[in-house]
């Protein structure tokens, strides 16, 4: 026996509450498992930088480490030297080649208050031209920049005053090598992309070694070429990442160069202006800060894919129907609105399209409208046939269209009459850039596949909202603007602006 209505309608209610229930149960679960999947993503990623921040933390304490036992080795020598009776004889030349030996130093040299020198080869120097030396002559250590010295090596020279009784009566220069800092870092932890280099504050990239592509090069600057990720200046990566070397704090971005992604990792060295500089690449980086993550994504994909797959079939079901519907739906739309013979909006579609636009996103925004009139088509008609005036509607409607932007509107909305109507036009050079683009395309535009006819228009152009507040007001604004370029000659653009 058949089932009642009541018994029918009572199953349908029953079914759809558990469809309810289930959907909800559904996207309940589902946010749990991408609220959990966001945070170990999350998590997986701080516990890497932070790793990250330790390493080059780590090379930059090394490389100052270095330094200072070079500045105690160059401070001990005076201090020894202080109390010879000859700041350059023998035995105050043996005292520099011993601190050399034993010492991170690589050479080195002993002068006096006039800047005359031996260096640890026994040969002389003069050294009183040097600033950093003549700085030291005042009392204090002074630690150089790094400069081009011993065999096109770069050095890092730290001079250290020889006192006698509170007079300064010379100078002991030790010098390390700049490239030794790179010696430091443990590149096993790393893939053979990695780069190490010394930076200045200034974004100076001074030496590097390590990475099988050149990312940057010695003495270029590194904040000139890395540029952020997503164009966004009010929230710069980079612009944070400078400020926070200004502030001689460690740092860390994810920039682009050309076209390509890399992670920049700073820490100060607290020598001079320093920082010690890791570059790695972007597909590495990737792998890092993902890789405490993986296991836990695979036990939620499979989560997921079980309730996925409970509930695929009602939803494919239903994403179909719709998407049958929608399709249908926006076909016919999409007939009704265009013009046959030129594919672009009719003037209907035209019209509705442009004052919605009007209407709605951009109502505060700066647009021109632009009517277009065939010259002489009549002629064409006449002279070459119907069916060749079709084609040159049609080859027009074609060109136009790849003229402008997808989101501009365009239309054919009479015989001969078309309407481009060009959103956002900030200021008069737009303005004006959109109108040359127009009546070059006039100077170029031929149609025809046997006899090539170069159509011209006449051009008329209101714009939004000065020359008016709805479609009606600039077309008619426009449609004066046509009228004046062809009693002027025709083939010709005129501004509503310039008649009224």
């Amino acid at each position: 026996m058949g089932k009642t209505k009541q018994e029918k309608g009572g199953n349908i209610q029953t079914f759809t509450q558990w469809i309810v229930v289930s959907v909800i149960l559904f996207v309940y679960f589902l946010l749990v498992l991408l609220s959990y999947s966001s945070q170990m993503k999350k998590t997986s990623a701080e516990v890497e930088l932070t790793h990250m921040g330790y390493h080059v933390e780590r090379i930059a304490s090394g490389f100052a480490q270095q330094v200072e036992e070079v500045s105690q080795a160059a401070r001990t020598v005076a201090a020894a030297i202080s109390v010879e009776d000859t700041i350059l004889g023998e035995k105050s030349y043996d005292i520099v080649q011993r601190a050399v030996d034993s010492s991170p130093a690589i050479y080195g040299y002993i002068s006096d208050d006039t800047g005359m020198a031996v260096d640890i080869k026994g040969n002389s120097l003069n050294v009183w031209a040097n600033e950093d030396f003549a700085r030291a002559l005042t009392g204090i250590q002074v630690i150089s920049d790094i400069k081009d010295q011993e065999a096109g090596q770069n050095v890092i020279a730290v001079y250290a005053p020889v006192a006698e009784k509170g007079t300064v009566t010379g100078v002991v220069c030790l010098q390390y090598p700049a490239e030794q800092f790179t010696m430091i870092p443990v590149t096993a932890d790393y893939d053979g992309y990695t780069v190490y280099a010394l930076m200045k504050s200034d974004g100076t990239v001074v030496t590097l070694i390590g990475g099988n592509n050149k990312v940057v090069e010695p003495g270029a600057n590194l904040f000139e070429l890395i540029r952020d990720v997503k164009e966004s200046a009010a929230n710069s990566e980079i612009r944070k990442f400078r400020q926070n070397i200004e502030n001689k704090k460690s740092s860390q971005v994810v920039a682009m160069i050309d076209s390509n992604r890399w992670f920049f990792n700073c820490a100060n060295t607290g020598i001079n202006d320093w920082y010690a500089l890791e570059i790695h690449s972007g597909l590495y980086y990737d792998r890092a800060t993902t890789k405490y993550y993986v296991p836990t994504k695979k036990v939620l994909l499979r989560l997921f894919i079980a309730l996925f797959l409970f509930f695929g079939a009602v939803i494919i079901l239903n994403i179909l129907n719709k998407t049958l519907y929608n399709r249908s739906a926006q076909e016919l739309q999409n007939r009704a609105e265009t013009d046959l013979l030129t594919g672009l909006y009719n003037k209907i579609a035209t019209e509705k399209h442009i004052q919605e636009h009007l209407d709605g996103d951009g109502k505060d925004e700066p647009a021109m409208l632009c009517v277009l009139d065939i010259d002489n088509f009549k002629k064409i008609n006449d002279t070459m046939g119907h069916a060749f005036g079709d084609q040159v509607l049609a080859t027009l409607g074609v060109k136009i269209k790849n003229q402008f932007r997808a989101s501009d509107i365009i239309g054919r909305i009479g015989g001969d009459e078309f309407i481009v109507f060009l959103k956002k036009i900030p200021n008069d050079e737009i303005m004006n850039k959109e109108c040359d683009k127009l009546m070059s395309f006039f100077k170029d535009f031929k149609a025809g596949d046997y006899v090539k006819y170069s159509a011209t228009a006449s051009v008329g152009v209101a714009m939004y909202p000065e020359d008016g507040q709805s479609f009606d007001q600039l077309y008619k604004a426009a449609d004066k603007g046509v009228y004046h370029s062809k009693q002027q000659g025709k083939n010709q653009l005129t501004l509503y602006r310039d008649i009224k």
